[in-house]
């Protein structure tokens, strides 16, 4: 009431032509809106790098950064669409911010505003290998068996969440039940050459710890994952590396940590060592990382999320992201959590995981 009084009595001032007295400094003014326009560009992705979204090309790019006169926009999950607003009216070369990784810039792209929509075309530097093929090679937790209720584990969620960010993407598995670096290093060159994927998610290393009879290494990599009496890492590293050298782009994941209830509290502790040495790899070498180790122990809980020592449950498949649109996370080592569940139960063990004496690099069995 009081407010509607004050302002009927500065009505009928105004309207007498009189101004009311002030004692202090005037109010402020409500700023001048910017005059601008709305400009509209679609991120596609550019199979044949010729600058033009052709019919068959449906791929779009979400979470690339654009700049038009000045203000910045970012393509959505699905279409690809950017908005960018507040742009004065003329003719830009649109500029591109940021990109989702591994995407180069296309062919350079204007746009006129205020006017219609512009197509920003980007290519993956992927050679002759097949756009939108993602390869999931690894042991059975890649392949889904046992834990996932469909048999697929991850990858059919997966498949589905690229797809709906992308407008395309079709997952296939190659590798082996129980299998380790070793093989999965010996079976990545057909793989790669029968697949020809996009990218290539590996994911070996949980069963590096089990000592097999007449393996390449046995006791070794069940006392340390750290070369070079363990070859864990070079595996990796190899694996890396082929899948650089036939054009796909790699993408690699830390290690589930085991379940605390039923496996050994060495092995635990060795995965977390194993999970770092992946993660150190990952600057230098320019891959994306998914840190699937990580992910497990922020829930707190990690135990709920297994169906047994290390295969991952329906719960935990479910929560899995999209790797491959949002930037790699800073690959940094992971300490011990305050209550690993119940994995340091001696004092001794306890201290030096709290101390971070212990690194963690992680590697399990699946």
């Amino acid at each position: 009431m009081r407010r509607a009084a004050a302002l009927v009595a500065l009505g009928l001032i105004a309207a007498s032509g009189c101004q009311p007295t002030r004692d202090g400094p005037p109010p402020p003014t409500t700023p001048t809106p910017v005059p601008g326009f709305t400009a509209s560009v679609v991120v596609f992705e550019d199979d044949n790098a010729n600058g033009v979204q052709d019919p068959e090309e449906a791929g779009v790019v979400p979470d690339a950064e654009v700049e038009i006169g000045g203000q910045v926009g970012t393509s959505e999950e699905g279409t690809g669409a950017a908005t960018v607003r507040g742009v004065a009216a003329g003719t830009y070369t649109i500029g591109l911010r940021k990109l989702p990784p591994f995407y180069q810039p296309g062919a350079p792209q204007t746009i006129t505003v205020p006017g219609g929509t512009a197509l920003v075309p980007l290519i993956l530097p992927i050679s002759g290998n097949t756009h939108s093929v993602y390869l999931a090679h690894g042991d059975s937790i890649s392949q889904g068996v046992p834990g996932s209720s469909d048999g697929f584990g991850y990858r059919s969620l997966l498949q589905a969440k690229l797809q709906a960010a992308f407008r395309r993407g079709d997952l296939d598995y190659e590798g082996g039940l129980g299998g380790r670096t070793d093989d999965g290093r010996r079976l990545m060159p057909k793989s790669l050459g029968r697949v020809k994927p996009a990218f290539t998610l590996i994911d070996w290393g949980v069963n590096d710890w089990n000592p097999i009879p007449g393996a390449e290494y046995d006791q070794a990599c069940q006392a340390s994952p750290d070369p070079p009496d363990c070859p864990f890492l070079p595996n990796l590293i190899e694996m890396i590396d082929d899948v650089r050298g036939a054009g796909s782009l790699p993408v690699i994941a830390t290690l589930t940590p085991p379940n605390t209830n039923i496996a050994p509290e060495g092995r635990y502790l060795w995965v977390l060592k194993a999970n770092n040495l992946i993660r150190s790899i990952v600057p230098a070498r320019q891959i994306l990382l998914a840190d699937v180790g990580a992910a497990f122990i922020a829930t707190g809980h990690p135990n709920d999320f297994l169906t047994d020592n290390v295969h991952p449950n329906d719960p935990a498949t479910r929560s899995w992201r999209t790797p491959s649109t949002r930037r790699s996370r800073r690959a940094s080592p992971v300490r011990l959590p305050r209550r690993p569940w119940g994995c340091c139960r001696s004092r001794r063990t306890k201290r030096r995981a709290l101390s971070g004496r212990m690194s963690p690099h992680a590697n399990l069995k699946a």
